[in-house]
């Protein structure tokens, strides 16, 4: 990054400007950093990415000793305008491994890619050992005109198991890639609690789920039980915003490894339809892009 922490304990980014830049990502925290906070600033007109936290290192990611885990971040209150404009797959704020962080109240438009990206892995550690990410949040988050450059990413895009875990009341305007979905849960997502979002003006449906590795991915359904040990629920009305599409999923453990698409189509048998979405269907993924798109969080640690 312009700007890199590593190794950083009770550091504020409090209403900074970042601008003009052509590095990778204006402001990198890492290198099992601890309780960063990223606040009220501004990132505008950037070659790569706003924000990346954490790290990519599969190794690492099963850390038990919490001195060696990137965590405790908050990225809240910034505004992200014309991010990604040379460096095409640098998510707009990315978050890798990591637990116990929470992104929201950020305003992104203008992107190449996708504009938050939480989680790394895809199905390495989806059996086996778990990594330290959980307890992660991306909430309240309005994000417009993205994905400009690339397709396989959306508004808000999460990797791996990420235990009690929400992606919830986000707005999505204009998200431009033709396929997949705006909210995109890609390979081994899992234990997200995701509601309360909309989807505007896009030419994709508003959620995307990945099914990974032959294990339970997903249940989809209109309402759910009390969330149990292990498991999600959605409860209570969904948002619906002027021609907007409403994103109701919730994963579970004992439901098939399957990819679920919400859009105009064909309903799923033995799905319930959605009572104020749009059908479900299946569709395979375009992940033609996936080494592109995921190029530039993988320079570094």
């Amino acid at each position: 990054g312009a700007v890199s922490l590593g190794r950083a304990r009770g550091v504020a980014v409090d209403g900074c400007s970042f601008a003009n830049l052509g590095s990778a990502y204006a402001l990198s925290v890492g290198g099992a950093s601890q309780q960063v906070s990223v606040v009220g600033s501004s990132f505008t007109s950037l070659a790569g990415g706003a924000v990346k936290l954490g790290n990519v290192d599969d190794e690492r990611a099963l850390a038990t000793s919490p001195e060696r885990m990137d965590s405790a971040f908050r990225v809240v209150d910034n505004t992200i305008r014309l991010a990604a404009l040379e460096l095409r797959g640098a998510a707009a704020i990315f978050a890798g491994y990591v637990r116990d962080t929470t992104i929201s109240h950020n305003s992104v438009a203008e992107t190449g890619y996708t504009a938050i990206s939480l989680g790394w892995g895809w199905g390495t550690h989806v059996l086996g050992r778990q990594t330290f990410m959980r307890n992660n949040h991306v909430v309240s988050n309005r994000m417009e005109r993205v994905v400009s450059a690339l397709n396989d990413g959306g508004c808000i895009y999460t990797l791996g198991p990420q235990p009690n875990s929400t992606v919830s009341l986000n707005y999505c305007e204009a998200d431009r890639a033709p396929v997949v979905g705006s909210f995109y849960h890609d390979n081994g997502s899992r234990y997200f609690r995701t509601t309360r979002n909309v989807a505007s003006n896009s030419p994709a449906p508003c959620v995307y789920l990945q099914g990974c590795c032959g294990a339970p991915a997903l249940d989809a359904r209109r309402t759910a039980p009390r969330a149990r040990a292990g498991e999600g629920s959605t409860d209570g009305p969904s948002p619906r915003g002027p021609g907007g599409r409403v994103a109701r999923l919730v994963p579970r453990r004992g439901a098939a490894a399957q990819q679920l698409r919400t859009g105009r189509g064909q309903l799923l048998a033995g799905l319930p339809r959605p009572r104020r979405g749009l059908p479900l269907r299946r569709r395979q993924g375009d992940s033609g892009e996936r080494a592109s798109a995921r190029g530039v969080a993988s320079r570094g640690a």
